[in-house]
């Protein structure tokens, strides 16, 4: 199996960082992924999310 951790030189998150970061359960992980709210990359069977798109995804609901 390979290891993916980077993509184009940017750091993949594996679902369970991802989970951690946000403190949510995997279900709703898996449901913001699946409505769109939350991007994602298909590496083989898995998913992985960038830096970045966890950036965009913590500012669209940031409250000024």
């Amino acid at each position: 199996m390979t290891n993916i951790n980077s993509y184009h030189g940017e750091k993949l998150i594996r679902p369970r960082e991802m989970r951690d970061t946000l403190r949510i359960s995997q279900a709703t992980l898996y449901r913001l992924v699946h409505k769109g709210e939350l991007k994602h990359i298909k590496v083989g069977g898995s998913i992985r999310f960038l830096q970045r798109d966890l950036e965009e995804f913590l500012q669209k609901d940031r409250v000024n």
